[in-house]
């Protein structure tokens, strides 16, 4: 092996060794919002939004008729017929996302079945 091969390979060894540390200082870090552009408007202690309220009247009945019928409640069937509902924007009626994004800020997300997470 030549002496430039070797300086090549040892550049990039310590180069992968430096990445990995940084993704290791990273991943203890525990994030409640996640930005594309630029920091929430909500901080980092994020409880809910400005355009919900808490004090709103909890309860009440769900009712929903769909014509059709049904075979499986799972939604990724290849033969058959799910219930309806199921799989929908948002995750359906059963399904819920990971994160939610924000109404009120175009590239915001929060965790939705999460306090927080870590990447």
């Amino acid at each position: 092996m030549t002496v430039g091969r070797f300086r090549t390979l040892f550049v990039s060894a310590l180069a992968l060794a430096f990445a990995s540390s940084l993704q290791a200082s990273f991943a203890d870090e525990w994030h409640t919002t996640s930005s594309l552009i630029g920091p929430s408007k909500y901080g980092e202690n994020f409880q809910r939004y400005d355009y919900v309220n808490p004090d709103a009247p909890k309860g009440g009945t769900y009712n929903s008729v769909v014509t059709g019928t049904f075979d499986s409640f799972n939604p990724y069937i290849v033969q058959g017929s799910p219930a309806a509902g199921l799989v929908g924007f948002g995750g359906g009626l059963l399904y819920d996302t990971l994160m939610d994004q924000a109404t009120d800020e175009g590239s915001v997300s929060h965790p939705l079945v999460a306090d927080a997470y870590k990447y």
